[in-house]
């Protein structure tokens, strides 16, 4: 493992994106070990995907549905334009993986003020930022019972470059803004989804002011939600 890959997954660490038995098992196999095992990407990096395979190994199940543990903001917080992100929600030093493109690693103090985590009504435990946490529970919630889908992945913080390109722009997941539900499903260019079949469930985030790429029209991405006016 290398140094950036240790740095990176403790960043993660930091954050509390592994719980004890996760990150119990990720220490002893190593996320290379795992994700070559899985046929996953294998770049050592303990992303959604690896942790959801740990979860898998380790039988776990998803606590009942219940309220979500994130605190409501003391004021309305306005979504920005795609300019102001950075000095909305903070900006960050970084630096880039030498070996796998597109993989940052963030600040650690930027991390442990902002990204917390958000138990969904599902069980399912996600980490956003600390401003649209709130927000976004509540909206998750209303969409899956407006719409009657309920995704079973959901993956949102994850510093990387968009399209894990390191010569475009940061993607808002680096931020914790935005958040992605069942890629297998709901992947890019796909015009057959369960999205397309239940469109309350994307409506619920748009009429809130949130971008759905579903409605990009050079690179459609229907599984993508964020939470900056475009």
């Amino acid at each position: 493992m290398s140094e950036f890959e240790r740095e990176w997954n403790a960043n993660k660490a930091d954050a509390g994106a592994y719980d004890d038995d996760v990150l119990g098992e990720l220490l002893r196999c190593g996320a290379r070990a795992i994700q070559a095992a899985a046929g996953l990407k294998v770049d050592g990096l303990a992303g959604p995907a690896t942790i959801e395979v740990i979860e898998g190994i380790l039988n776990k199940t998803t606590a009942a549905p219940g309220k979500h543990d994130a605190k409501k903001p003391q004021f309305t917080q306005p979504i920005p334009r795609r300019a102001a992100v950075e000095a909305f929600y903070g900006s960050f030093r970084y630096k880039d993986h030498p070996d796998t493109p597109g993989a940052i690693i963030i600040e650690r103090e930027w991390v442990r003020q902002n990204i917390v985590g958000l138990t969904l009504h599902t069980g399912k435990k996600v980490w956003v930022h600390r401003l649209v946490a709130h927000e976004l529970g509540e909206l998750f919630e209303k969409a899956c019972k407006v719409s009657g889908y309920t995704p079973k992945s959901v993956a949102s913080w994850v510093p990387r470059h968009m399209r894990w390109d390191s010569k475009r722009n940061l993607s808002r997941h680096s931020w914790g803004i935005a958040f992605d539900i069942d890629p297998s499903l709901n992947g890019v260019g796909m015009k057959d989804t369960p999205l397309h079949r239940h469109p309350e469930w994307a409506q619920v985030f748009r009429d809130a002011g949130w971008t759905c790429g579903m409605d990009w029209k050079n690179y459609p991405d229907p599984m993508h939600f964020e939470r900056v006016a475009r």
